[in-house]
């Protein structure tokens, strides 16, 4: 196994001082089963409020989160899948937030609709989410006093999908780190073995038909991504097969405008411990960002 593949070099100690990569953007890693969590927190200010922004003619409310660590050099944006919101209690001290404020970025997240402390039904990263998004995260950078523009998104699960699509709706995003993702939703529907994630995509295609699972595939249209896209995946995921983040790297490197890292992490399925994430993240946010 070990002669297929390159190792993660690291003990079990702290993962902020010692996250790499093998070298080469596309290699596969062999994840150690042992990995420390014994990690010191990074002290925060954290933030929030609810703003309120109109739809369709209706009144309707985005909850922000912030979370903002001392000498920050740049802003993350989190967002979350399907599954659950942030909760505002625990964001900033949660595994999550901590990577990114331990690599010197503040954070900040709004709940979609239907999450959190944000009201409306979930739309699963359609117009109302993606407007709540360029209404409510101005007012948050304000409010919380963030002064750096946000320059690098993240998202899980179909949360990929909705850092991916708020990358685009922004502009501005340098980098797009996107995990266990959800790429073609028509793809997912074929070949997820996770009854949650098939439920929720059968109630957008029945709500929604083509169209819905068109505007949310962002395999399907590359234009207005980040120039950077960092891309990892357990090998053995069922949920979301590796096949999906395979194709669409292929597209985005035969696209040409894009700087491409490809991460698969053998031995791990869809729900990575935290502690993988952690590593993997802080090591592609040490790359140069072209």
């Amino acid at each position: 196994m070990m002669s297929r593949f390159f190792a993660l070099v690291f003990g079990v100690t702290s993962l902020t001082s010692c996250a790499s990569l093998p070298k080469g953007a596309n290699q596969e890693l062999e994840v150690r089963d042992k990995i420390s969590d014994n990690i010191a927190p990074v002290p925060f200010v954290a933030g929030g409020s609810v703003v309120p922004f109109t739809y369709k003619g209706q009144l309707a409310r985005g909850e922000w989160i912030s979370c903002k660590t001392e000498g920050a050099k740049a802003t993350a944006l989190l967002m979350h899948s399907d599954r659950a919101g942030f909760a505002k209690e625990k964001l900033c001290s949660g595994w999550i937030a901590q990577t990114f404020l331990a690599s010197g970025y503040d954070v900040v997240t709004v709940n979609r609709p239907g999450y959190g402390g944000s009201d409306g039904e979930p739309d699963f990263i359609g117009a109302e989410s993606l407007l709540s998004l360029s209404v409510v995260l101005p007012a948050a950078l304000t409010a919380a006093g963030i002064p750096n523009p946000i320059s690098v998104v993240w998202g899980y699960d179909t949360g990929a999908t909705a850092a991916a699509l708020a990358a685009k709706r922004l502009g501005g995003i340098k980098t797009a780190i996107l995990g266990g993702g959800v790429y073609d939703y028509d793809e997912t529907l074929r070949t997820t073995s996770d009854e949650y994630l098939r439920t929720d995509l059968t109630a957008i295609k029945r709500a929604g038909g083509d169209k819905a699972f068109e505007d949310r595939s962002v395999a399907y249209d590359l234009n207005g991504l980040p120039g950077n896209i960092v891309i990892y995946h357990g090998m053995n995921d069922k949920a979301v097969p590796l096949a999906q983040a395979k194709a669409f790297h292929d597209s985005l490197v035969s696209n040409g405008h894009f700087r491409v890292t490809y991460q698969v992490v053998v031995g791990q399925g869809h729900d990575l411990p935290w502690p993988y994430h952690r590593h993997l993240i802080e090591a592609m946010l040490k790359q140069p960002v072209q």
